[in-house]
């Protein structure tokens, strides 16, 4: 879809919605998405300076208006359905807890600004058309990088069919390719707040994305006994197989089938974590401040080797369980973590983007 068609598709939403893709979008396809591939394999793409020289407020405005764009031709080619999420304030996580939960605490107060998040997991038919613009590296399903269940122990190994229908989600990717996607649809990877905030309804002091009936079949692709793996098929479903299980938004599968990446390092517990919903990183950039007219580049949170000549962490968060895992870990409080570079039939990712007005243009040079 041209730029033309994708500004077509924004005249039909409400006004106050025009400005949603116009934010992260641009700092994401501009920085994060960049390193993440080799630029010998893929068609040229936007370079920007590690310096970030200082430019207009008109020329950032353009920048950014022009990557939105962009991004919103690209999540409307790949079939993205964006699910609003309200502003809000919940209750992060839990106290008192032990076992299975201890990781999960304290529960913390956090206040998010509006989002839109990705009703379904990333599908193989979505990612397939980021990797036929060449702008995505392809799921590592054949080239003995990902670790698949064999029957009997876990094992590098190629991933079968079962996984690869155009409906299912995307899995066997690494948290650089899914943030590599999420740039090219105009978004970003959720912060693990966005993610719990999805996962209970808009942060309700609920279990699960349904409520706080337990995690069965009936809602949730899991290992629930008598059906077994996947409800019976040892492997992921179609996205939105599960329509009970679906959050009072609409958004699907946020508890079993595929785990999901956030955005976030790991820490053990939630000491220190932000009250604003951003991403949790030990070397993001801090304290940015929200976008404005008069510093159109603020706000967004750019990646790591960007920022820092520090090494990635070794471990990211990973949310929602799996087709291979039990109820507990379908529950919307528990946490789990895998290092950025790993690949599993069982981890896929959906994107978010940021709900922030477009800064202002002036009429006059600047």
């Amino acid at each position: 879809m041209a730029l033309a068609a994708a500004a077509a598709v924004w005249a039909e939403e409400p006004s106050a919605e025009m400005a949603v893709h116009a934010s992260s979008a641009a700092a994401a396809s501009m920085v994060e998405a960049i390193p993440a591939v080799s630029t010998s394999t893929l068609a040229p793409a936007v370079s920007v300076s590690t310096s970030m020289p200082v430019v207009s407020t008109a020329a950032a405005s353009a920048i950014l208006s022009t990557a939105a764009l962009q991004g919103a031709a690209n999540a409307a080619k790949a079939g993205i359905e964006w699910v609003l999420l309200a502003s809000g304030t919940f209750m992060m996580g839990v106290d008192n807890s032990t076992g299975e939960f201890k990781d999960a605490q304290p529960a913390h107060q956090v206040t998010l600004k509006s989002f839109k998040m990705a009703k379904t997991e990333v599908t193989n038919k979505e990612y397939k058309a980021c990797v036929e613009a060449r702008a995505c590296t392809p799921p590592h399903y054949a080239d003995k990088s990902c670790w698949v269940w064999n029957g009997t122990q876990w094992i590098k190994g190629v991933v079968g069919a079962e996984f690869q229908a155009d409906s299912q989600p995307v899995v066997c990717v690494d948290w650089r390719q899914a943030a590599q996607f999420s740039a090219w649809v105009g978004g970003r990877l959720p912060s693990e707040a966005e993610w719990e905030y999805a996962a209970r309804s808009q942060g309700q002091d609920d279990n699960y994305p349904w409520g706080d009936e337990r995690a069965t079949c009936e809602r949730a692709i899991i290992n629930d006994p008598p059906f077994g793996l996947g409800c019976g098929r040892h492997a992921t479903w179609p996205v939105c197989s599960k329509p009970k299980g679906n959050s009072k938004q609409g958004l699907c599968d946020l508890a079993g089938n595929a785990w999901e990446w956030t955005a976030d390092d790991y820490h053990s517990n939630y000491k220190g974590a932000p009250s604003d919903g951003g991403v949790w990183s030990d070397h993001a950039a801090e304290g940015i401040g929200p976008a404005s007219s008069d510093n159109p580049l603020s706000g967004y949170r750019l990646p790591p080797a960007m920022l820092s000549p520090k090494p990635e962490p070794s471990l990211r968060v990973k949310r929602g369980g799996s087709c291979f895992d039990t109820a507990i870990r379908a529950r919307s409080v528990y946490r789990d973590n895998a290092p950025a570079s790993e690949r599993r039939h069982r981890l896929g990712f959906r994107p978010v983007m940021d709900v922030l007005p477009l800064p202002s243009v002036s009429s006059k040079n600047q």
